[in-house]
């Protein structure tokens, strides 16, 4: 028995969580150039979650008993990610395309194939652990800090950058759909490190990462899914690639046992999905953007 697995049987033992050891858990350092509080981080999500979901056509699944199932084992992993103080939201996106995707501040979109792909709770959690991954990595903000500051997408960047009108400001500068999209676009290494973040967290809350090793190789497997949700232009790594790196993290640190896997709560909400009219398929002029 090694250490780590000592660890986790002592824990058992004494009836506690065995929390998973961080020493890999990426400690996301805020670059020099974003210089964005949590006050305008949280504005500049809130305007740019408003001009998406009019350029995207968005349409949300409102009833109560499936945003209320989202809203709580949401709930759990923001918690217990590293920026639990931020007013976290999440929608659900009535759409064919199997994506979710997070803006700066918190603003977190789950869509409904996404949640009919997934076979278990823990593959769901999984995605959403990740989303709040890039939140607690500021990396859209990062990537808006950036072009903001080589002046590449936004003018008079340096008056208004610091401004009280700094979010509306930015994303008045950013309305358009290639510069919007352009800048919601993940790097291989923030796409990483929003697994590994998501990795550690969905533990935090009581989830099991086998969840998210089974999801990336299913997808491998399914071109139109993996075609789908790379929707927002994100870099992905393969996700043969992302299955085989969070396999190596469980072998070098052991999950606690007892993990939830799936749920009661998880199959309702599948069954309740399958009564609703089908999902709309994106229009053309959003797949365009």
């Amino acid at each position: 028995m090694n250490r780590l697995t000592r660890r986790n049987a002592l824990f058992s033992m004494l009836g506690l969580a065995a929390l998973p050891l961080s020493a890999d858990e990426p400690k996301p350092v805020t670059p020099a150039y974003n210089h964005l509080t949590d006050k305008e981080e949280i504005s500049l999500g809130r305007d740019i979650a408003k001009e998406l979901e009019k350029q995207r056509k968005l349409k949300f699944i409102e009833k109560h008993s499936l945003q209320d199932y989202v809203n709580n084992v949401f709930e759990k992993v923001v918690k217990t990610s590293r920026r639990p103080n931020l007013p976290y939201s999440i929608k659900i996106v009535d759409t064919t395309e199997l994506n979710a995707f997070s803006l700066p501040g918190g603003f977190v979109y789950l869509n409904r194939a996404l949640m009919e792909f997934a076979q278990n709770e823990a593959e769901m959690m999984g995605v959403l652990a990740h989303e709040v991954g890039h939140v607690v990595g500021r990396h859209v903000a990062n990537n808006i800090s950036r072009e903001n500051t080589a002046d590449s997408l936004m003018t008079e960047a340096s008056r208004t950058l610091f401004g009280d009108d700094t979010p509306a400001r930015l994303v008045k500068e950013i309305a358009s759909p290639v510069a919007l999209l352009a800048l919601l676009k993940y790097s291989r290494d923030q796409e990483s490190e929003a697994d590994m973040l998501g990795f550690y967290n969905m533990q935090r809350a009581g989830w099991n990462p086998q969840g998210m090793v089974t999801f990336f190789e299913r997808l491998d497997k399914d071109p139109e899914g993996l075609q789908s949700i790379m929707a927002l232009g994100s870099d992905h790594p393969a996700s043969a690639d992302r299955a085989a790196r969070i396999s190596a993290e469980m072998r070098d640190f052991p999950p606690a046992p007892n993990l939830i896997l799936n749920s009661d709560g998880f199959k309702e909400m599948q069954a309740e999905l399958k009564k609703l009219p089908p999902a709309p398929k994106p229009s053309s002029e959003v797949a365009e953007n």
